[in-house]
């Protein structure tokens, strides 16, 4: 059975496994355990707040009043879920998802008003749970970093995406999965660059994409998503 903790004093250093765990105070440090079979859930609100998981597939829920964190995922597939990106979340090894959840968190990556979104190592994906438009461009060239899938769960999003903004948000390899569903509209601003459509389909995770390469990017694109609804431009 897991055990319930909830952490009400500020300054306080928690160890824990196989719990959920609700911090509720300033300055609080918690360290999960490293084994694989342990899975923890911890949720933090207020200010300063530092995680570090171990090797389970933890989820870490922040919640809409959390700032200045520092969250570190151990070797588990860990999901972060955001209502607050005012920090530093770190997915470390696994295959991690980030789950934003909130507008708020579109504005706050959009203004700068975050540390960083790092993958790590692994298969990691950026999925937007909300039905909010939003402009890569706009966000600082090394906030988000390590991610191999971006996702979108909503009835309808405005996404704009420049060439520059894989290579940043991407491992070394530039490869970028996009999932969308069919009333997503994308505007990929290709900064110069000639991506070019494949003339067959790949299957990617699972997923049956359309290829967009130059040797150098390579986009894959959702084959649910209507190449008229994606808007190639050029400045």
């Amino acid at each position: 059975t897991m055990s319930v903790t909830d952490i009400i004093t500020d300054n306080t250093v928690h160890s824990g496994t196989e719990e959920t765990i609700s911090i509720n105070a300033n300055n609080v440090s918690v360290f999960t355990d490293s084994d694989a079979d342990d899975v923890n859930n911890i949720m933090l609100n207020n200010q300063g707040n530092f995680v570090s998981t171990g090797g389970g597939d933890d989820i870490i829920t922040v919640l809409g009043g959390a700032i200045d964190f520092t969250l570190l995922g151990g070797e588990g597939d860990d999901r972060f879920v955001l209502l607050s990106a005012v920090g530093n979340t770190q997915g470390g090894e696994g295959n991690d998802t980030f789950n934003i959840i909130s507008g708020d968190v579109i504005d706050q990556l959009e203004n700068n008003n975050f540390e960083q979104i790092a993958g790590g190592a692994g298969n990691d994906r950026l999925v937007f749970t909300v039905d909010n438009d939003i402009d890569f461009s706009l966000i600082d060239s090394t906030s988000i970093s390590g991610i191999e899938i971006l996702g979108f769960n909503t009835q309808e999003n405005d996404i704009t995406l420049n060439y520059s903004d894989i290579v940043n948000i991407t491992d070394n390899n530039n490869e970028l999965l996009l999932l969308l569903d069919g009333n997503d509209n994308l505007t990929i601003d290709t900064e110069g660059n000639n991506l070019v459509e494949g003339v067959t389909q790949q299957v990617v995770d699972q997923y049956t994409v359309n290829v967009f390469s130059d040797g150098n990017v390579t986009l894959l694109i959702d084959e649910s998503v209507n190449v008229t609804d994606i808007t190639f431009t050029s400045v």
